[in-house]
């Protein structure tokens, strides 16, 4: 039987996963059943550094941030509707007449840790800040502690009252907010940033192993003031006073974020990397109390790398990435000592860097980034900018068996630098690029140019286990240059044509590299190499000529897109197979992975109600724009295993796939639908903004 879960990444580093579970019928099976068990861990940073002085612990969401400060609570929240850093609503729970000596504690403290590695001053990095499930204040009224947790995706807190101890002490000073009792005695706070709901509070004591409740409910006083009432109760007993917040519009994003690569390693642990505004606030300058270190800068966006255990609902770590100004991880990968190894690109002339190959950011308005994580995550090994005076993006990466990294993108600098270049000379608007850099990440063995006189892009790259590496992407240049080329003339008329290209083990020469496409236009969006040497591509074409080979799906289907799996012989000269995948609608080739045994894994999007299906466990179109899908195929790609829609009413998109041990399928992208299957238990999941992201994961058995 295999099994599905489905984890909601909302907020990235500021929420572990929730788990969603589906049985999927095996092979050629009728009918499977479906059950659901669903989870969201809340956990409170301790401050580190990377919050104001006097802020003790933190919880962050990706609509806003909790703080705990030794005399309030402080809730920075954001608008569904303006997410603007100035339109924040500053919501403030002061525990009036507390002590202002109350020892603060974190307790329960989890195994994950959060990194902040923002900006180029080592001093300010924070590493291994640690992760509580509860955060307790001790004796914050005589005989009474306050603690703080997260229940179900809400966060609640409880009052505790010692026997003997007096309820009538606690008071609540609220400010940023306007405060009614409605009829069920729930608390509805007002704010600009919507509603924020205090539910009637559970006021209980535990008498020989039994809960018994004692009336009592909110007391709205003036000037925003709460307090408790509480009827007859045993003073012998201890009283637990439980308000519950719920945070309707807390969890998700409310601006853009998204999954970019993912990996996993012998174990089965999840690594990914991307980009997100919303884990934390991007705040204006010196407007407000609360800065995070993280976000300081408006409409900051920082990269990121988190790790999730196998079963997908525990943050190992994560971590931050990033300077003043714009960083996104577009690639990630993991060698088999768990370092994690990122590519991206950043604006910041203040990124973190550690041992570098380019210790200064080049210019432009962009330039390529490598960084190198220790296993925990909570150490740089190397980080190091590549690029010229122009626009420079490191797109995709892979790492061989000695730790040596390969990096392509593109570049649009004439001063890129370059190392025993292949070519030497940049060929136009918009070049490739492929560069090797040592194990230590200071030097490139290598650095080249790959390009024509149009614009030419690398989206993937893949190494053997010789040191060959494979690149993949588009050119609209006609001179593109070719080498033992299967196709070795441009046919893309006004659009771009897939570029293919082997680079040998030493960096010398093209093994190969030549165009694929028919008379309209694709793209190549993944590569991925099989112990043989053949190269496996995916992508999207518009083109009813794209060339085909033993196909599964001979002919066009229609609509703007269909995808293509192409697979090409060792030598490049030859496909091994060359197909369409499709419906009548557009569809988008994303991700792809092998297995040991050469089946092939797909994911992406699709706009077509008609996809084709195998076995698959969400057998309906969902509906928006476009729904994800996973897929995948034997060896030859003559046989479609399983393949199955992933999404709800709005627009999904499929962006990685990767294999674990013992038949994992990982699968992550992004999604704007608040019925998204994972999040169908807890509505509160998807924040609002324009899109959360997601996890998923696929276990044979």
């Amino acid at each position: 039987m295999r099994r599905v879960w489905i984890a909601g990444l909302v907020g990235l580093c500021a929420a572990a996963a929730g788990l969603l579970t589906f049985p999927i019928a095996p092979p050629h099976a009728r009918k499977a059943s479906q059950s659901v068990a669903f989870g969201v861990p809340l956990y409170f940073e301790a401050n580190r550094g990377q919050a104001a002085d006097d802020v003790e612990f933190l919880a962050v969401g990706s609509r806003g941030v909790l703080y705990l400060t030794n005399q309030e609570a402080v809730f920075a929240l954001r608008p569904e509707k303006d997410p603007r850093p100035g339109s924040i609503s500053w919501v403030r729970m002061r525990f009036a007449g507390a002590n202002p000596a109350a020892q603060i504690l974190g307790e329960q403290k989890l195994p994950g840790r959060s990194h902040y590695f923002v900006g180029n001053n080592p001093a300010k990095w924070r590493t291994d800040v640690p992760q509580y499930a509860r955060v307790r204040y001790r004796e914050v009224y005589p005989g009474i502690d306050l603690v703080f947790y997260g229940n179900g995706g809400a966060l609640e807190y409880d009052f505790l009252v010692a026997p003997g101890a007096d309820p009538r002490q606690i008071s609540v000073q609220l400010a940023g907010a306007e405060g009614e009792l409605d009829a069920h005695g729930n608390l509805l706070l007002r704010t600009a940033a919507g509603l924020l709901v205090q539910r009637a509070p559970a006021i209980y004591q535990e008498v020989a192993g039994t809960r018994k409740r004692v009336a009592g409910g909110y007391v709205l006083g003036s000037q925003g003031r709460v307090s408790f009432r509480v009827e007859d109760y045993d003073r012998r007993h201890a009283l637990v006073l439980d308000p519950v917040v719920e945070y309707a519009r807390f969890f998700g994003g409310s601006k853009e974020e998204e999954i970019l690569s993912m990996a996993a390693d012998k174990d089965g642990n999840v690594y990914l990397t991307g980009e997100t505004s919303s884990p934390d606030l991007p705040l204006t300058s010196g407007a407000l109390p609360h800065k995070p270190a993280a976000f300081q800068t408006q409409g900051n966006t920082l990269a990121f790398v988190a790790k999730l255990d196998p079963t997908g609902t525990k943050l190992i770590y994560c971590t931050y990435l990033g300077g003043s100004k714009t960083a996104v991880g577009h690639n990630l990968k993991i060698d088999a000592a768990g370092n994690a190894y990122v590519g991206g690109r950043t604006e910041a002339n203040d990124f973190p860097l550690k041992n570098p190959m380019q210790a200064a950011f080049g210019g432009g308005s962009d330039d390529g980034f490598l960084t190198k994580l220790n296993a925990a995550g909570n150490a740089l090994v190397y980080s190091t900018y590549i690029g010229g005076s122009e626009y420079d993006q490191g797109r995709a990466l892979a790492v061989d068996a000695q730790g040596n990294a390969y990096l392509t993108g593109i570049t649009e600098s004439a001063n890129f630098p370059t190392k025993n270049p292949i070519q030497a000379q940049f060929g136009g608007q918009q070049d490739t690029f492929v560069a090797k850099f040592n194990a230590a990440g200071n030097a490139l063995l290598y650095s080249t140019y790959l390009g024509g006189s149009g614009n030419d892009v690398g989206h993937a790259i893949a190494v053997d286990r010789t040191g060959s590496a494979y690149i993949t992407g588009l050119t609209n240049s006609p001179n593109f240059p070719t080498a033992n080329a299967f196709q070795s003339s441009f046919k893309g008329g006004e659009g771009n044509d897939v570029i293919v290209v082997k680079v040998n083990a030493a960096g010398s020469a093209w093994a190969y590299a030549t165009f694929l496409g028919g008379s309209k236009n694709e793209e190549s969006r993944a590569i991925e190499v099989d112990a043989a040497g053949n190269a496996t591509i995916t992508g999207y074409t518009q083109s009813p000529d794209f060339p085909t080979a033993k196909a599964l799906q001979a002919s066009f289907a229609g609509g703007s897109h269909d995808i293509f799996l192409t697979q090409f012989r060792t030598d490049g000269r030859a496909l091994n197979f060359s197909t369409f995948l499709g419906g009548s609608g557009g569809d988008f080739g994303r991700g792809l992975a092998l297995d040991a045994a050469g089946n092939i894994y797909l994911t992406g999007y699709t706009e077509s109600q008609n996809f084709p299906l195998q076995d698959a466990f969400q057998q309906r179109y969902a509906g928006g724009t476009a729904d994800a899908f996973v897929a995948k195929l034997n060896p030859t790609a003559s046989e479609l295993l399983f393949s199955s829609f992933l999404g709800g009413s709005a627009y999904e998109r499929g962006r990685a796939i990767a294999l674990g041990p013992r038949g994992g399928i990982h699968v992550s992208g992004r999604t704007e639908s608040r019925d998204f299957p994972a999040t169908r238990s807890l509505t509160s999941r998807f924040g609002g903004g324009p899109n959360d992201a997601f996890l998923l994961k696929l276990s044979e058995q």
